[in-house]
């Protein structure tokens, strides 16, 4: 069993360990990564059981590519690897229902919540970039949460209202 506390810089015996299921050293990984995960999950969503869920997701998909033969990546590229699966995981969960946000808004507006939503971009400089003030996306918040929103579409668009 490779000792946890040693493998700061993962190395090939804590992957390999990874693949056969070593129940410590998977605890050692999930304590390693929980925080960054949570960090990421936290800056996009508020509901505390979605964040959980999506956490266990992740780390799911993480140790199932990791254990899928021949597709493990070097050691080195453990953290690219769980940043990567946490980015899809995320896009996978809000597309489908950002989607459905978007679609009877006009271009402008589509665009400045896609970026911010999908993509993860920073508020401030979305705005900037359309040549908006900040204001106008909690304007255009505040117009679509009255059109009646959809719960899961409202938790969405009230992660944007408080978020700098």
């Amino acid at each position: 069993m490779t000792n946890p506390k040693a493998a700061s810089a993962f190395d090939a015996r804590y992957i390999e360990s990874l693949r056969r299921g070593d129940a410590h050293v998977e605890r050692h990984f999930k304590a390693h990564f929980r925080d960054l995960i949570r960090l990421k999950l936290c800056a996009r969503l508020k509901c505390t059981v979605k964040i959980e869920s999506l956490e266990r997701t992740i780390f799911g998909r993480v140790l199932a590519v990791l254990r899928a033969a021949g597709r493990h990546p070097p050691p080195q590229r453990l953290g690219a690897l769980v940043h990567e699966v946490c980015k899809h995981v995320l896009v996978q969960d809000t597309g489908p229902v950002v989607r459905q946000v978007l679609s009877d808004l006009p271009e402008r507006d589509r665009h400045l919540l896609r970026s911010v939503l999908v993509e993860g971009r920073d508020k401030a400089a979305a705005c900037a970039d359309l040549g908006l003030p900040r204001g106008y996306l909690l304007e255009l918040v505040h117009r679509a949460r009255k059109s009646g929103p959809s719960m899961v579409s409202k938790c969405l668009l009230d992660d944007l209202d408080d978020a700098p």
